[in-house]
């Protein structure tokens, strides 16, 4: 009877622990992935959605100039923080969820914004305000990130060291 019952104990203790470890392990994953992981990836999108924006947010904008940014700094920027994202993974299933959905988002602004290149190029203002829609849904979908990232972080007691957007949208 008292080894069932210290069999019992043990198990009981072993199912507990198993349970503290796995939401151990994801406050570590989401602490990880957030306060340090993605730091290189918000830099290399917020300086590409920057200058994009400062493009849009002139009333004299260079198409000439805009062509050339998007080409040579503005996608291929949006394109190695997507690259950078796949080479992170984490034991815990629910952050690499977030990594999948910050890498979609990044490759939607970077399609929206080839679209607007061709656009652009093209001197197809049809194209062009579809462009602009798509522009519009990926910075919807930035926002759906950002508080779904909030919103888990603050569920599982992660204070976040930047309270900063991820992009500057």
């Amino acid at each position: 009877m008292k080894k069932k019952i210290t069999c019992m104990l043990c198990l009981l203790f072993l199912v507990l622990l198993t349970a503290c470890s796995n939401t151990d392990q994801k406050k570590l994953d989401i602490y990880q992935y957030l306060n340090s992981d993605v730091k290189q990836v918000n830099e290399l999108h917020n300086k590409a959605i920057k200058e994009y924006n400062a493009f849009m947010n002139t009333d004299s904008a260079d198409a000439e100039k805009l062509l050339v940014s998007l080409e040579q700094s503005i996608i291929p920027g949006l394109k190695q923080a997507a690259e950078a994202l796949s080479a992170f993974t984490y034991q815990s299933e629910e952050v690499n969820v977030f990594v999948g959905q910050y890498r979609n988002v990044i490759l939607e602004e970077t399609a929206a914004l080839e679209a607007i290149r061709l656009a652009v190029s093209d001197k197809d203002t049809a194209a062009l305000e579809r462009a602009n829609e798509a522009v519009n849904h990926a910075m919807s979908a930035m926002e759906t990130y950002q508080t779904d990232v909030r919103k888990f972080a603050a569920a599982n007691e992660i204070t976040l060291v930047e309270q900063e957007k991820q992009s500057d949208q």
